[in-house]
This record gives C-alpha cells, sequence and structure tokens, in this order.
C-alpha cells in the first residue's frame, strides 16, 4: 500500500482514500470499547455508592476503585488493517478472517468493508426511509441533529458523506506520502526541463540547489487570459533565488537560448 489512491466525488464534496476508511473503523471501535467499558465503570461506582453509603457515612467510591484506568489504546491497527482493504484478499465473515480465496462467495474485503457500507449509506440517504438512516449512522460513528434528516436529498447526502469521511486531510496525507519535496524534486525538474551549453553549466548546478539566495528562475505551469485587457496572469513555482514585488523579470519564451535571446521580454 502506496496510499497513492485516493477516491473523490467534487459533487457531494468528499474524498477516502483506504488508509482513511482504515482509520475510521479503528475510531468507530475505539469509541465502543471506551463507551462500554465507562458504562461498566460508572454502573460498578453507583452500585458500591448505594451498599456502602448506607453503612459506611462519607465513604469515597471513587478512592475505593483505585485510580482511573488510562484509555485503551485502538484494538484495530489502521495501519495492518488497511492492508487487508486492497487487493486479492477475501473476507469470511463466518470465521471473521481475511483469506486467500473466495471460495464460499466471500466478497473482497474492500467490497464489504468500503463499498458495500459507502453504498448503503447513498441509498438510504436517498430514498423515503430516512427513519432507517439514523440507526445506520450510529453504527458508522456518524450523528446528525435532527433538524439534518429533513434536507432535500442532494444536501443530505453531501452532509452524510462528509461526516462520515471526514475532511480533505487523507489527499493532504497523500500528496505529503507520494509527492516529493521541492527542494528534493528540484534536480529532477532541471535535468529535465533546462536546456543549456556546457558552457552554462555552473548555471545549471546553481539552480537545482534550490537556492533562495541563489539567481532567480520560475518555471511557469500555466497561464491564465485576461479577458479584460488582453494580458496573460501566469502561474509558476520558483526554482531558484527569491521574487519580490515590483522586480523585473525576464520572460523566456520556448525558441529563447543564451546565444538566440530573440524570444524574450522584460516584465
Amino acid at each position: 500500500m502506496n496510499n497513492n489512491v485516493v477516491f473523490a466525488s467534487t459533487l457531494f464534496g468528499c474524498c477516502f482514500s483506504i488508509q482513511s476508511f482504515a482509520l475510521r473503523y479503528a475510531k468507530i471501535k475505539q469509541a465502543k470499547t471506551l463507551n462500554n467499558t465507562q458504562t461498566k465503570y460508572h454502573r460498578h461506582s453507583q452500585n458500591i455508592k448505594t451498599e456502602k453509603s448506607e453503612k459506611v457515612p462519607g465513604f469515597d467510591s471513587d478512592a475505593a476503585l483505585g485510580p482511573k484506568r488510562p484509555a485503551e489504546s485502538p484494538l484495530i491497527d489502521h495501519h495492518k488493517f488497511s492492508k487487508c482493504l486492497w487487493g486479492d484478499l477475501y473476507y469470511n465473515e463466518e470465521k471473521r478472517k481475511f483469506e486467500r480465496s473466495s471460495s464460499g462467495g466471500n466478497p473482497r474485503s474492500f467490497v464489504h468493508f468500503i463499498l458495500e457500507p459507502f453504498y448503503k449509506v447513498v441509498a438510504v440517504s436517498i430514498s423515503e426511509e430516512r427513519e432507517e438512516l439514523e440507526p445506520v449512522l450510529t453504527r458508522l460513528g456518524v450523528f446528525l441533529k435532527k433538524k439534518d434528516y429533513s434536507l432535500d436529498i442532494k444536501p443530505l447526502v453531501r452532509l452524510v458523506l462528509r461526516n462520515l469521511l471526514g475532511d480533505l486531510s487523507c489527499l493532504v496525507d497523500a500528496m505529503v506520502s507520494s509527492f516529493p519535496t521541492a527542494k528534493d524534486n528540484t534536480k529532477n525538474k532541471v535535468d529535465t526541463l533546462y536546456e543549456s551549453t556546457l558552457d552554462s553549466s555552473d548555471l545549471r548546478n546553481q539552480l537545482a540547489q534550490c537556492d533562495p539566495k541563489g539567481p532567480l528562475c520560475i518555471n511557469i505551469v500555466k497561464l491564465f487570459n485576461n479577458e479584460l485587457d488582453g494580458r496573460f496572469y501566469a502561474f509558476g513555482r520558483v526554482i531558484s533565488g527569491t521574487l519580490k514585488q515590483g522586480q523585473d523579470v525576464k520572460v523566456l519564451g520556448e525558441g529563447f537560448t543564451l546565444e538566440e535571446e530573440e524570444d524574450m521580454v522584460i516584465a
């Protein structure tokens, strides 16, 4: 698992990855465990308090229970669990384990743990039977306000998916883990895009250092047309040096070379 696949919808403003879905399962399991533990100890405390307070005035039930237990760690390791949600792995629900074979009609783990819950949430959200939606969302750890259930279908589905899948942090996580840093990738960009001669090898090496104190070089990646005055706005990445407001720069065209500077303007 390289965490380089993200599933997204611009219509509903949501996205998720295998890792983010596995993390949600881990949080749901942890929340259930903590709720059960707190409920059990609360009842135990109340029983002791009821029994002892009648016999020993001023009895401290909290002290009798000893120090509070720390929050238990998640019962699901989402890093290991995410590796089981992709590829030729199948989930045997009767044995509650993952298998390499689909014998017995076992679904793929990706289908069982991700696609089926996702489809069910969407199907129940767009159906007229909205009273079924609340228990489904509760099992998935999603809680909406009562007034939210009266929304129209599209806003309701959008709200449900945003609460189910969370924010866009999984997209940022995928970018951080997949994209090299600007400094590490500058040398590759210079080697790929910069056309130079032997006489300019020193300049090429300086640009590859990604040094803010080096010679200024900007890689223009997109031009945006301004329909009001016919000019273009240039969007680019600073490869080397530091760009300052009001600074004059040389704009080099595709036909520019160090020997022939005709395709160049100062802006």
